[in-house]
Parts: structure tokens; C-alpha cells; sequence
């Protein structure tokens, strides 16, 4: 159980690990034209603010005014992925970088 909100402030990180494949998409309704979705290429930080508000509202027993506005001052940044507990950054697809005697150039494509 994750302790209960206080005024304090406090940097907490949380590490989310998924046991099934995490598919987010888009909020485009679908339509008798339109049957597939639309996935993201990454989940929105609001997608996973509201996860863990919602789980902490369950877990102090509802969503009472005074429990909702704690819940709204929580700040988040992120999701950010990591590999073997370091932050991953993929190299960008549309970046192109030359090493030449020590230095390096980048060069949008």
C-alpha cells in the first residue's frame, strides 16, 4: 500500500513495470468505417497521472472533495523507459550523427 498523502513535499519515483504488452491509443472514438484503432508511440504522462491518482483514491477510500484536491497537486513528469535501471534514450531515426578526428556532427534528416 502506498502511505497516505501529506503536505509535504516530497519527490517520489516509481518504477512500473508491465506484465502484459501496454497498448495505449488515441481518444478517437471508433466508428462502423473506422474498427482499428489508433496506437501511440508512447503513453501520455496524463494516462499515467491518472492511473496512480485513481489508485490512491481507492486506496484512501474514495474520491471526497479533500482527498481530490491532494490527488490534483500531485505533479508528474515521465513515463521515461529504462533498461538494466538506467534511463533509455532511443537514438532519434530522424538525426544522422558523423564522428570525425574526435568531434561529432549531427545533422537533421
Amino acid at each position: 500500500m502506498i502511505k497516505p498523502l501529506n503536505d509535504s513535499l516530497e519527490t517520489v519515483d516509481l518504477c512500473i513495470m508491465a506484465r502484459d504488452p501496454v497498448v495505449a491509443r488515441d481518444g478517437r472514438p471508433f466508428s462502423n468505417s473506422q474498427r482499428r484503432m489508433r496506437p501511440l508511440p508512447w503513453i501520455y504522462p496524463s494516462v499515467i497521472a491518472g492511473a496512480v491518482r485513481t489508485l490512491l483514491g481507492k486506496q484512501l477510500g474514495g474520491f471526497r472533495p479533500a482527498i481530490q484536491e491532494k490527488l490534483q497537486r500531485i505533479r508528474f513528469w515521465g513515463p521515461f523507459p529504462e533498461v538494466d535501471n538506467e534511463l533509455y534514450f532511443p537514438a532519434p531515426s530522424d538525426l544522422l550523427v558523423r564522428e570525425r578526428e574526435g568531434s561529432r556532427e549531427c545533422f537533421a534528416l
